[in-house]
């Protein structure tokens, strides 16, 4: 028997730093490259508190304290490459009537910030490699929809090692005494990950004539 329901999960974004570069190429085309860190080394554990949740079990009431999931990540790097190319005005006119059209073609690596030990269901990361294609439409003067599609590369993850445990939270001192046989590995076996991602969108520049 219960009382009171739900919590608040405490956890600490990591700090970030981006850089980019552009190039125009002639008069249609732009080059864009950028990278990024980000520091999920720093981010520490996540902490569930619970909102003064109790239960009851042989005869006395028990009150559910903080819950700690170790997140042991590590930092994490990444590159981006894109271009953009404005279609031809006489290509533009047969396809849509003269809208200005851009076409975008992309690529993006990034490493994982979680350790193969540390993987779980709900902790799934992995060195990703994709691939982007996009374009862009003029509607109207100023007013343009946007739309990408993104595939990242299927993974295969193997893990054998995991650090990942569960155990019956009504044994957690003899957890803590260091008999760990009522504990269990959760986290080994075989990940397939596949990915991918379509986005939507509208934008419009404020004082185009």
């Amino acid at each position: 028997v219960s009382s009171n329901d739900g919590g608040a999960l405490v956890m600490r974004f990591p700090d970030m730093m981006r850089f980019g570069l552009s190039q125009k190429v002639g008069s249609s085309v732009e080059i864009s490259i950028d990278g990024f860190y980000e520091s999920w080394g720093s981010m520490g554990d996540l902490t569930f508190v619970p909102d003064n949740v109790a239960f009851t079990a042989v005869g006395q009431e028990i009150k559910l304290e903080n819950i700690v999931f170790p997140r042991r990540w590590v930092d994490t790097y990444g590159a981006r490459f894109g271009t953009r190319w404005n279609l031809p005005q006489a290509w533009a006119k047969i396809l849509t009537d003269g809208r200005a059209v851009q076409m975008r073609f992309g690529a993006q690596w990034e490493s994982s910030a979680t350790p193969l030990a540390e993987i779980d269901p709900g902790a799934l990361d992995w060195e990703k490699l994709g691939l982007t294609v996009g374009c862009g439409l003029e509607l109207i003067k100023g007013l343009h929809v946007d739309a990408y599609f993104l595939r990242l590369l299927d993974a295969d993850i193997d893990v054998t090692n995991s650090n990942m445990r569960t155990a019956n939270i009504m044994h957690a001192g003899e957890i803590e005494a260091g008999r760990v046989g009522l504990e269990t590995v959760a986290g080994n076996g075989n990940y397939k990950v596949s990915h991918q991602r379509f986005g939507l969108g509208l934008r419009y520049a404020l004082g185009v004539n």
